[in-house]
């Protein structure tokens, strides 16, 4: 088996160590990847997340650093946005050397297809 990567799953996440539905959702759908966890260094959940999944999987940014790189075109201060973990999850696969990734909320409890039919939009949840 090759550790070669060229595509990975970027779960964000804050302050749901041990209740990431993501991650369940997408190994129930069938993925077999790899799966990577964007905690920012201000979690106080960080050590919790690296016990449950592993220090190779959790990836680690500096939110002072990644709210000083980028302009998010808001006048306010707070740093809460998921901005920041997805410009952070882009750095990191940049890093990673991957050809693909994607970034996902941690709180993703199933995915569907969308369609519509008579002016209306349905969804179908995906069984794989």
């Amino acid at each position: 088996m090759t550790t070669d990567y060229t595509f990975a799953v970027f779960i964000i996440t804050h302050g749901r160590a041990g209740h990431v539905t993501t991650d369940t959702v997408i190994r129930r759908q069938g993925f077999t990847g790899r799966i990577l966890y964007v905690v920012d260094d201000l979690d106080p959940q960080l050590p919790e997340y690296q016990k449950l999944y592993g220090t190779d999987a959790v990836k680690v940014f500096s939110k002072s650093q990644v709210v000083k790189s980028f302009d998010i075109a808001d006048t306010k201060t707070d740093t809460r946005s998921s901005c920041y973990a997805r410009n952070a999850a882009n750095i990191m696969a940049a890093e990673l050397e991957l050809d693909y990734f994607l970034v996902l909320d941690d709180d993703y409890i199933g995915f569907r297809f969308r369609y519509g039919s008579r002016n209306k939009l349905h969804a179908l949840l995906c069984s794989n």
